[in-house]
C-alpha cells in the first residue's frame, strides 16, 4: 500500500493539458476542478459562504460610493434612475428613503448606458462619464441626501457630441478624462486642486506648474479605454498597450511644465476596469481572458504585467466582465465573467502563489460591487437573475468558530457540553445557501423562571397563540442553557411552561420564541429549497404556496438555494524508481481528510461513487446538529480499479467544509 498526501490546494484549480505533468511541482497543489471551494495562501481549501437574499429589484447596474468606514453606499442605476442602498444606524441595510419612500434621482443613463459607467471619488464627490453623455457629478451633502448633475467646468475641451469622454480618474492632485470619439488617445488634467478648471493657458501667458494639461501620447495608437492612479504614474490603458503618464521619469509629479508619457511592453487591455492589489494593478487584458499584474520593477527599471492565467486558462473561457478585489482574510479578487458565473483569484506574489476557482449559483450573476458596513467590513455584492427574477444579494460571512481549547475548567464533561451548545449556537449564523433569508424570533425583553412552572416577562412579549411553542435561551458562553414548553398563557407578561432543559440560571436577557412555521415565502414559490434549522441540515422541500412547516419546534432557520461544492483532483501518480505510476492500475481503499470546523461532506474517487464523510442527524429536542469534525477522518472507499483515477471531494449539504490535508491511501500496480 501506498500513501500519497495532498497538503497545499493553494495554486487552484488548473487547465486540463496538466493532467500528464506529475513531473512538475506544481502538479499536487492544483486540482482539476474546484467548484464553489477556494484556497487561499495557507493552502486550505474551504467551501463558499452562500448569499443572503437583500432585496427583489430589476436589471440594473451596481457602484460602490464609500465616504467613510462608517459611511458607505451601494449605487443602483437602472433606466434613467439612480437609488441607494446604505447601513443603518443598527447594521441593517435598506433603501436611503425620502418622505418615505426609496430616495430617487434622475440620470441621463438608459440602462445599457448604466452599465458602462465609469467613475472616480473624492471625499463626497464622485464623477461619472459616459461617451454618450457629458461627465456628471454626483454630490453627497449630508447621509441621505444627494445630487446629481452636470457640473460647471471652465473651457473644457470634452463639451459636445463625440467629444464626451470615456475614462476618468484622480491622480496628484487633479482630475484626469480621456478617451474621446474625436480625440480618442488625448489626456486632459485639471488645474491641480481645482477639478473643475481645464481653461488652457495660452501665449504670452506663462504656463506655470498648477495649469491644465494636455496630453496625447504618440506611442497610443488606438482609444483610451480607462485610466487608473498607479504607485508611481497615471496609467493608461488601450487594446494596444499601457502606458505610464508622469513627470519626465517613473515617480516625478505630474505639472503641466513637465508632463510626459513612459511606454511600456506590455499586453494591451479590455475595457474591464483594473483594480489595486498589493501596490499592483490588476487588468484584463485584450484577449478579456487574461488577467495580468501590471507593476513598475525596480530591478529592470521597466514596467512588467505577467498573466496570472498561465496554468488557468481554461476557467475564464467566456471573458471577464467586472473586477473587484475583496480585502479580508482571504484576500480574493472577484472576476465576474460573461457567463453568469465568477472566477475567484488567490495571489499573493511573495508566496508565488497564483490559484483559481469556480464560483457557481443556480442563476446568472450579472453585476459584482463592494462596499463597508458601518464597522468598515467589506461587504460583497451581487444582482443575479434567478427565474426571471433579479435579487440584489450579498456574500455572508464565514463564521468563526470558537476553540475547543477555550473550554477548560475543572469538569471535564461539562466543558465538553458547553463547547458543543456555544458551536451549536454559532451554527445558526452559518449560511451556505443562496438567495437565503433567515429567520428567527429573538427576544430581547427579561424574563423570570420561578423555579416551578411560570416564567414573567420584564414587559408585554406572551400572545395566546404561544402556546406549544418553546421559550429557548440564547446562548451566550456556552455555560448558559434552558429550555421550557409555553403551556398555557396567563397574560402578554405571564405564562405557565414545562421544563424541557432545567436552565443554569432563572433569568435570561436574551431568548428564542421557537416556532413550526414560516409563510409569506413569496419569493419561493414554486421552488424547491433547502432548510438548514438551528444549524443542522433538515431537508429540500417544495414551496407550492409561500409556507414551509417542520415536525417539531425550531429556533432559527435558514431557507435557500442549494448549490454543491467538487474538488476533484488531477489522475493520481508520481515518479517512482524511474517508473511513471500515473499509467499504472491504481486500487484507493481509503481516503484520509485532514478537516477543520467541518459538517458532511462526500469523498470518493468518482463524482458519482462517494462516501459521507460525517452522517448528519439532528439531536432530538432542539434539533442540535452533529458535532463538527475537527482532525483526522477515514473514509472507507469500495473496491475500485482504474489507470486514470483521481480522488472527489464534495459537499451536497449546506454546511462548512474546510479542509488542509488529503491522503490517499491505496495500490499502485
Amino acid at each position: 500500500m501506498t500513501e500519497v498526501s495532498y497538503n497545499n490546494f493553494s495554486y487552484g484549480q488548473g487547465d486540463s493539458d496538466l493532467s500528464g505533468r506529475y513531473d512538475i511541482p506544481i502538479y499536487t497543489k492544483t486540482m482539476k476542478q474546484v467548484l464553489n471551494f477556494f484556497t487561499n495562501y495557507k493552502g486550505t481549501a474551504k467551501l463558499r459562504t452562500g448569499t443572503k437574499n437583500r432585496f427583489k429589484f430589476q436589471d440594473c447596474a451596481i457602484y460602490d460610493f464609500i465616504f467613510n468606514e462608517e459611511q458607505s453606499y451601494l449605487l443602483v442605476f437602472y433606466e434613467y434612475k439612480l437609488r441607494f442602498l446604505t447601513y443603518d444606524a443598527s447594521g441593517e441595510l435598506g433603501w436611503v428613503l425620502s418622505g418615505g419612500s426609496p430616495l430617487e434621482l434622475t440620470t441621463p443613463y438608459t440602462l445599457e448606458e448604466s452599465k458602462s459607467l465609469q467613475k472616480a471619488q473624492t471625499q463626497d464627490v464622485v464623477y461619472f462619464t459616459n461617451t454618450n453623455h457629458e461627465p456628471m457629478k454626483l454630490l453627497r451633502t449630508g447621509a441621505s441626501t444627494f445630487t446629481f448633475s452636470t457640473y460647471t467646468r471652465t473651457n473644457d475641451p470634452f463639451t459636445g457630441a463625440t467629444k464626451y469622454p470615456r475614462a476618468v480618474c484622480f491622480y496628484g492632485a487633479r482630475l484626469f478624462f480621456g478617451g474621446t470619439e474625436e480625440k480618442p488617445t488625448t489626456i486632459w488634467g485639471s488645474k491641480a486642486a481645482d477639478y473643475d478648471y481645464f481653461a488652457p493657458t495660452t501665449p504670452p501667458s506663462t504656463i506655470v506648474e498648477e495649469d491644465p494639461i494636455t496630453l496625447t501620447p504618440a506611442i497610443l495608437q488606438d482609444r483610451i479605454l480607462w485610466l487608473t492612479a498607479g504607485e508611481n504614474s497615471l496609467i493608461a490603458g488601450s487594446h494596444s498597450a499601457l502606458v505610464g503618464i508622469n513627470g519626465g521619469e517613473v515617480g516625478a509629479v505630474i505639472t503641466a511644465k513637465n508632463a510626459d508619457t513612459t511606454s511600456t511592453s506590455v499586453q494591451g487591455c479590455s475595457n474591464v476596469i483594473p483594480v489595486h492589489k498589493d501596490s499592483m494593478i490588476f487588468y484584463s487584458s485584450n484577449t478579456n481572458r487574461n488577467i495580468n499584474y501590471f507593476n513598475y520593477s525596480l530591478l529592470t527599471e521597466a514596467f512588467d504585467a505577467p498573466s496570472a492565467n498561465m496554468f488557468s486558462y481554461e476557467i475564464t473561457n467566456s471573458g471577464i466582465k467586472k473586477m473587484v478585489w475583496k480585502k479580508d482574510k482571504e484576500d480574493l479578487v472577484y472576476n465576474l465573467l460573461n457567463n453568469g458565473e465568477i472566477a475567484t483569484l488567490n495571489f499573493s506574489k511573495s508566496e508565488n502563489i497564483v490559484g483559481w476557482h469556480q464560483y457557481e449559483t443556480d442563476g446568472l450573476i450579472e453585476d459584482i460591487a463592494l462596499i463597508t458596513n458601518n464597522d468598515g467590513v467589506n461587504r460583497l455584492f451581487e444582482l443575479v437573475l434567478r427565474d426571471g427574477d433579479y435579487y440584489i444579494e450579498t456574500i455572508s460571512d464565514e463564521v468563526e468558530f470558537v476553540k475547543r481549547e477555550d473550554f477548560l475548567t475543572d469538569d471535564e464533561q461539562a466543558d465538553c457540553v458547553a463547547y458543543r451548545r456555544k458551536v451549536s449556537e454559532q451554527l445558526r449564523e452559518c449560511v451556505y445557501l443562496d438567495n437565503s433569508v433567515v429567520y428567527n424570533d429573538i427576544r430581547t425583553v427579561g424574563i423570570t423562571f420561578d423555579g416551578v412552572s411560570r416564567i414573567t416577562a420584564a414587559s408585554a412579549t406572551f400572545a395566546g397563540s404561544d402556546v406549544g411553542h418553546h421559550i429557548e435561551y440564547k446562548v451566550d458562553t456556552g455555560y448558559d442553557y434552558g429550555r421550557f414548553e409555553i403551556i398555557q398563557y396567563i397574560s402578554p407578561t405571564i405564562v405557565d411552561v414545562a421544563i424541557l432543559i432545567t436552565p443554569s440560571s432563572n433569568t435570561c436577557s436574551e431568548w428564542y420564541m421557537t416556532f413550526s412555521q414560516v409563510s409569506g415565502l413569496t419569493d419561493y414559490t414554486g421552488r424547491t429549497v433547502s432548510l438548514v434549522t438551528d444549524g443542522g441540515y433538515y431537508k429540500d422541500e417544495y414551496v407550492p404556496a409561500g409556507d414551509v412547516y417542520f415536525d417539531s419546534e425550531v429556533s432559527s432557520v435558514v431557507i435557500g438555494s442549494k448549490y454543491k461544492g467538487i474538488i476533484k483532483s488531477f489522475p493520481l501518480g508520481f515518479q517512482y524508481k524511474g517508473k511513471n505510476t500515473q499509467i499504472s492500475k491504481k486500487n484507493v481503499s481509503s481516503i484520509y481528510l485532514r478537516l477543520v470546523n467541518s459538517a458532511g461532506g462526500l469523498a470518493g474517487t468518482d463524482i458519482y461513487k462517494t462516501e459521507s464523510v460525517q452522517m448528519l442527524e439532528n439531536g432530538s429536542l432542539n434539533y442540535a446538529p452533529p458535532m463538527l469534525m475537527s482532525g483526522t477522518k477515514e473514509v472507507t472507499i469500495a473496491s475500485n480499479s482504474s489507470r486514470d483515477l483521481s480522488f472527489i471531494i464534495a459537499q451536497d449539504k449546506p454546511l462548512p467544509l474546510t479542509i488542509t490535508n488529503v491522503v490517499i491511501n491505496g495500490s499502485f500496480s
